[in-house]
């Protein structure tokens, strides 16, 4: 076979697809802006609330304008997802749970949580309370949905049934971890948090066995 000069190769359909070099550089480029903002805005949220920071002042802390920081994100909120969502990535690759440990699942969520915990904490702004919601959930509910479906019994449960008890179960979540944020996120909560935990593992097949259709 030729050497492939034009760019790099993914398999699609069991063909070799060539994407062109460009693109690459494109999506690599956008990423390396997107972690400069990230960084900025990081270190910002190390010394003030997020409701005291605004566009102007993560641009200037990166040295780039607003078209960039709108081009990449939607507002701040936008931001402090797409960074805790590219931190908990590396978070899970780093501290792997195998499938069916779902405490260890939980906790592990909340410890990464806890591991940038001030960040968290000059994250909540309690009169936009929405926009912390939708990015926390945007976390807890796919970990649910995975958990969920590891269970054998899920097999034989409706898709839309399988939809409310991710949704039930993750709304518990996210209350839980608004009653740990307000409270400080405390390193003496985490045996209570245990509890909760268990308390939720032991759900998980006793719910879906309600809905299953044998």
């Amino acid at each position: 076979m030729p050497a492939l000069r034009s760019g790099s190769r993914r398999f699609q359909s069991g063909r070799i697809k060539l994407i062109p070099q460009n693109k690459i550089k494109c999506e690599t480029m956008k990423l390396i802006t997107k972690r400069a903002i990230a960084d900025a805005f990081r270190k910002l949220l190390e010394q003030r609330s997020i409701d005291k920071i605004t566009i102007k002042d993560i641009v200037n802390e990166c040295g780039l304008n607003r078209q960039t920081f709108y081009y990449h994100f939607y507002d701040v909120y936008d931001l402090m997802e797409w960074m805790i969502n590219e931190a908990r990535y590396d978070y899970e690759k780093q501290h792997p749970v195998e499938a069916g440990q779902r405490q260890e699942r939980m906790m592990r969520l909340f410890e990464f949580f806890r591991s940038r915990r001030k960040l968290i904490l000059n994250g909540y702004d309690h009169v936009k309370r929405v926009n912390y919601e939708t990015m926390v959930m945007n976390v807890i509910y796919p970990a649910v949905d995975e958990m969920l479906r590891q269970c054998p019994v899920s097999a034989e449960v409706p898709e839309k049934k399988i939809g409310f008890l991710c949704k039930a179960i993750s709304w518990v979540l996210l209350g839980i971890v608004f009653e740990w944020v307000e409270g400080g996120m405390l390193d003496t909560d985490m045996e209570e948090l245990r509890d909760y935990f268990r308390l939720i593992d032991n759900s998980f097949e006793s719910s879906l066995e309600l809905f299953a259709v044998h």
